[in-house]
């Protein structure tokens, strides 16, 4: 991507309330490791790295997330687990230089075809009114 456009990929992990043991040790233990193994994998094989991945968890499991990530490699810069807070600062900030922006919602256990950037669609930032 070049500096005109941005693309954020968004994964919902655990901040919605669609399963009752989604805060649980066992639930997040085993959420994780799907996305380590399908996720992440396929995210670090795309033709292109240029852009940078939220995966959103609910905050009332940041100690247990942060726990879990501890007994896996490092994270890359460009992918990260964050709050629904701390995404909305860190979307206002990536875009801020930015004329396009490609959003892209992804689940968290998934796989990607290689060119997933090649095949987006880019939202005109000078046309849509941001919070």
């Amino acid at each position: 991507m070049s500096e005109e456009k941005k693309l954020i990929v968004e994964m919902l992990f655990n901040n919605w309330g669609a399963t009752a043991d989604r805060l649980t040790t066992r639930w997040i233990e085993y959420r994780i490791n799907l996305f380590m193994k399908f996720a992440l994998k396929s995210l670090l094989l795309q033709s292109s790295q240029d852009f940078t991945c939220y995966v959103l968890y609910d905050p009332k499991s940041e100690k247990l997330i942060n726990e879990t990530l501890k007994k896996y490699p490092s994270l890359p810069s460009h992918i990260c687990f964050v709050t629904p807070k701390d995404y909305q600062s860190h979307i206002m900030r990536d875009i801020e230089k930015f004329k396009y922006l490609y959003r892209v919602y992804l689940s968290s256990d998934d796989m990607y075809h290689q060119d997933l950037s090649k095949s987006c669609t880019p939202i005109n930032l000078t046309k849509i009114p941001l919070p």
